[in-house]
């Protein structure tokens, strides 16, 4: 029923996606202003970087996004982003999740499609897999459980396990 649902969206609806992630970005760097953590770069695509400005990205490949806080000190004016507590770092991690459920909303008010992909979007970003907010937000509880940062190697093995779990997930999408 997904890959029915995915592949009857309007073709021209696929056009709000580009906004959809410059929102989602947008709010992050915003949130992340407001709390004083310091930003490393907003990139706006990924791959080789083809244009820059101060810390704004633009990257050759137009499928997402990301904001780099600032890890050690003295990389930016600002906190770096391991020093927040658990419930700010849970604020900034979901609150592109949250705009994009806003969003879907009145974007579903004007068409059906636009509202699904928007609403897409914010589950996707939930999902506990490796670079997805809602793998930080999970990697955030259980390091407040713990009282103390997760094992390296442990994040490592997560991060390949949920990039095979992906590339497994679009596999069967498209090719099943």
């Amino acid at each position: 029923m997904l890959r029915e649902r995915i592949f009857s969206i309007e073709p021209a609806a696929l056009l709000i996606v580009p906004p959809l992630v410059v929102a989602f970005t947008v709010t992050q760097a915003t949130v992340a202003r407001a709390l004083g953590v310091g930003i490393i770069h907003v990139a706006l695509g990924v791959g080789p970087t083809l244009y820059q400005r101060g810390r704004l990205r633009l990257n050759a490949l137009p499928i997402g996004a990301h904001v780099q806080f600032a890890m050690e000190d003295g990389e930016t004016d600002g906190l770096r982003y391991d020093t927040l507590p658990a419930p700010q770092k849970l604020a900034l991690l979901l609150s592109g999740p949250a705009v994009l459920a806003a969003l879907s909303l009145p974007l579903g008010a004007l068409h059906p499609d636009l509202g699904w992909l928007c609403s897409a979007l914010a589950v996707l970003n939930l999902l506990p897999l490796p670079g997805l907010s809602g793998g930080q937000s999970l990697i955030t509880l259980a390091e407040a459980a713990r009282g103390k940062p997760l094992p390296g190697g442990l994040l490592v093995a997560w991060s390949l396990s949920g990039a095979l779990g992906l590339l497994a997930g679009l596999v069967w999408l498209f090719l099943v």
